[in-house]
């Protein structure tokens, strides 16, 4: 989404894409209505005998009559769900379920949400842009690389399954031009800075700004906003959010950005910027290039030894027993390779993806019934060590990504990446001794 803006004076930033926020609850300016949802029944008392199963069956009929109701009425009840008490019908989650609703079900809404840009309380206002963002970006769970994989948005009762894709731009591709508008305005008006702010990050603007800023800017904007967040632990919003997207953006220019990073950690004196020079550098190692893998690499790690030896950080790493562990557990990730495989991991994603796309067999199944996780075999650590010697900088073969890995099959680029991934994953193979089934990527990378 492009257009143009007056520059943010102060912050430039960028929050987690739109649909990672939890709902705010906002309270009405006009009474609450309870009839809208007609013979649904209120939420029981907090001293009522809670009965097996209830809570299922009433938000399935809650959510039941809520699809079918008129757009306008769907938003009163989205705007009054402060708490379970006050609709008919309310339950605890309620306003969680309502917002993905409106996200998933279509887009009758949007007339709507854009009136509550303009008229509602602020927070409403905010949150009716995450919302029509997060719709624009909506796609089904079928369409995504691997479905197997799930769906971020499930509303079990209405059969709703799918995920906001964080790589579609914002351009109006299910909510139409007046959506669209409506974001822009509340993302151009300079009148609210708050509405400004988010408007602008949950759009994406904000970020494509920071990319475009110069290295030495973008060092000294993100240097800035982690003072002013007071470090990794922040809950100041729009700091947090400056500093993080920036950080991500620093991540994805190694190694031209590992030199500023090494000065930080040499003569920098702010504890908070210590600590997040140490962050982003190892982050950079595990989804950029490898450290260990180039001369400046080796160098960053002995800086961050030093930093976490000598101390001066904060908010986390402020004891020296804190420190000391930290830097044993960078020492596994930084020379032995011991990276998470777990179901939830970057590696047991692209095991998954192996699976499926090649038929490659790399997972290792564990539980039972519906508490099943599917794990990366341990062979993948000896993978990730046959991969750096044959090219440190192949995590980011053909694109960079820090975020969270389920998302990242959304990427346009995913499956040329598995499909360069498993191209290795043959060599690797082939040189492992049947003997011991250990493998031989030491010597022949």
């Amino acid at each position: 989404m492009r257009f143009s803006v007056r520059p943010y004076s102060t912050l430039l930033l960028i929050i987690h894409i739109c649909f990672l926020i939890s709902p705010v609850s906002y309270a009405s300016p006009r009474p609450n209505s309870t009839d809208i949802l007609g013979s649904v029944p209120r939420a029981e008392s907090n001293e009522q005998k809670t009965v097996e199963g209830e809570h299922e069956r009433r938000k399935n009929e809650f959510l039941g009559k809520y699809v079918h109701l008129p757009p306008k009425d769907r938003i009163q009840l989205w705007t009054q769900a402060e708490s379970a008490r006050n609709v008919k019908g309310m339950y605890v989650g309620a306003q969680a379920d309502m917002t993905n609703v409106l996200i998933a079900a279509g887009t009758d809404a949007v007339e709507n949400l854009v009136q509550v840009i303009h008229s509602g309380s602020l927070r409403a206002r905010v949150d009716a842009v995450r919302i029509l963002c997060a719709m624009d970006r909506f796609v089904p769970a079928n369409e995504k690389a691997l479905p197997s994989e799930g769906a971020s948005i499930v509303v079990e009762p209405l059969n709703l399954r799918g995920d906001v894709n964080p790589f579609l731009e914002v351009d109006g591709r299910r909510i139409g031009k007046e959506g669209y508008e409506a974001v822009r305005w509340a993302a151009e008006q300079m009148e609210n800075n708050y509405l400004h702010f988010f408007a602008r990050s949950f759009s994406g603007v904000l970020k494509q700004d920071l990319q475009q800023l110069p290295l030495e800017r973008q060092f000294d904007t993100w240097r800035s906003a982690i003072i002013k967040a007071r470090g990794l632990e922040s809950v100041d919003d729009e700091n947090y959010s400056v500093y993080w997207t920036l950080g991500n953006i620093l991540i994805d220019k190694l190694p031209d950005s590992l030199p500023t990073l090494i000065r930080i950690l040499d003569s920098d004196q702010d504890s908070y910027v210590r600590e997040g020079a140490i962050y982003l550098i190892a982050q950079g190692d595990r989804c950029r290039m490898r450290l260990r893998g180039t001369e400046i690499g080796r160098r960053a790690i002995e800086e961050i030894h030093r930093a976490l030896m000598q101390g001066n950080l904060q908010p986390v790493y402020r004891s020296k027993e804190i420190r000391e562990n930290y830097w044993v557990e960078l020492s596994k990730q930084f020379f032995d390779d011991e990276f998470r495989i777990d179901s939830t991991s970057t590696w047991a994603l692209y095991a998954r993806a192996f699976d499926q796309f090649y038929g490659a067999k790399t997972t290792i199944t564990k539980g039972d019934g519906p508490w099943q996780l599917v794990e990366a075999k341990p062979d993948f650590r000896a993978f990730i060590t046959f991969l750096t010697n044959v090219d440190a900088n192949f995590p980011g073969w053909e694109y960079p990504y820090c975020g969270q890995s389920y998302y990242e099959v959304f990427h346009p680029m995913f499956r040329a990446k598995m499909d360069r991934y498993h191209e290795q994953w043959i060599r690797f193979q082939s040189y492992r001794r049947p003997e011991t089934g250990r493998s031989d990527a030491d010597t022949h990378p």
